[in-house]
């Protein structure tokens, strides 16, 4: 979907993103569009050998959908000296989460200065209740100098409202009403960040895209 930003909106969203380093940027995809890419991989087996194929025919179909020339432009602003897409995958996260998917842990991501995360969220958190939260910088910086995101998965926490109040700082949580087709785009290097695994029944269908600078 072209979503032909003004000048203002284009703007809006840069100095969004710069400030709090996420930005939720609705209708990338129609609903149409969602549940079509979605039946591509319903309709098959787990265990179909063309699995593998059919995912990536949906990354490639959404990124030529959501990369549009609205997305580009930001995108092209934000860097200033272009940028690389990396690391695509489809994703689906079910209500066995807490058990199978370690991004339900509060965590900073690992990888290259400046890395941005692109989510498109093919359902509906309304529909799921699988949402990301996030912290803000300020209180991300002060976790991580006090060692609440180590290295080991094992040892991270789905928790930290005790390790926020011991440094005197409010639980409070960054979040968005993601419907189908829309986009959470933030810097995983410098927002904690955690999954909220699904409810019972329910899965969370995605798409995402890490994006590096250029240079």
């Amino acid at each position: 979907m072209d979503q032909k930003w003004s000048s203002l909106d284009l703007a809006v969203q840069l100095e969004s993103l710069k400030r709090d380093c996420s930005i939720h940027i609705k209708g990338a995809l129609s609903r149409e569009e969602c549940i079509s890419l979605m039946d591509m991989v319903e309709n098959l087996q787990l265990s179909d050998a063309k699995r593998s194929d059919i995912e990536a025919k949906v990354i490639e179909q959404c990124q030529v959908s959501v990369f549009n020339k609205d997305v580009t432009r930001m995108l092209e602003a934000h860097f200033g000296q272009g940028y690389q897409i990396m690391w695509s995958s489809f994703d689906v996260v079910g209500d066995d989460a807490a058990h199978s998917y370690p991004s339900i842990t509060w965590h900073l991501d690992g990888g290259v200065t400046g890395s941005l995360k692109l989510f498109v969220y093919l359902n509906s958190v309304e529909e799921h209740g699988c949402n990301t939260l996030m912290m803000d910088q300020e209180r991300t910086n002060q976790l991580r100098k006090s060692g609440a995101f180590p290295i080991s998965m094992k040892e991270r926490k789905e928790d930290l409202t005790n390790e926020l109040i011991n440094l005197n700082l409010t639980p409070e949580y960054i979040s968005y009403d993601l419907k189908a087709g829309d986009i959470l785009l933030f810097s995983p290097l410098i927002l904690a960040h955690r999954c909220i695994p699904p409810r019972i029944g329910k899965r969370r269908f995605t798409v995402c895209f890490t994006i590096i600078p250029a240079s």
